[in-house]
């Protein structure tokens, strides 16, 4: 065999096995893709799980509840009162609104987010009666104009 022909033919071999390898290197990178998306969904649950544990942790203290009854009651509320009732409702929104963004990118789905619960939340339905309407009305211009677009039509008009 001549020489240019066994170069050529090695040639095409070499161009093979490149072939063959970027195959192999593009299923690997998939298996990679796929994995790492089932970590970032399990993280986003977890974060979930964390966020909704010290949310209701937070629940549980007394001179928060007692100032949240009182505001929803109308009764006077003293400056730290107030706060408190005001800081938590600002929280629980900040909590849905990052919900959402985990929903919005598609490591969440729209069956995760308690939507149901908002609007009870939302509404002053809940046990405990956190002034959420107040701050929402407030805050709705400092917040992601999707998740406010979603929150108008699933949670505060019904």
């Amino acid at each position: 065999m001549p020489f240019t022909e066994t170069a050529q033919l090695l040639g095409n071999l070499g161009e093979f096995a490149g072939a063959i390898a970027i195959v192999v290197t593009l299923g690997y990178l998939a298996v990679q893709i796929r994995q790492n998306n089932h970590l970032l969904a399990s993280q986003a649950r977890y974060n979930l799980f964390v966020r909704r544990s010290d949310f209701a942790s937070s629940l549980q203290d007394r001179f928060l509840l007692e100032s949240a009854h009182k505001y929803h009651a109308g009764e006077d509320v003293s400056a730290a009162e107030l706060s408190a009732a005001l800081l938590s409702a600002l929280r629980t929104i900040e909590m849905w609104e990052w919900q959402y963004g985990e929903y919005d990118v598609g490591v969440l789905t729209r069956e995760q987010l308690p939507v149901a619960a908002w609007r009870s939340w939302f509404h002053g339905q809940a046990q405990v009666p956190i002034p959420i309407k107040d701050v929402w009305l407030g805050r709705k211009g400092m917040l992601n104009p999707d998740f406010v677009k979603f929150m108008e039509e699933n949670v505060v008009s019904r």
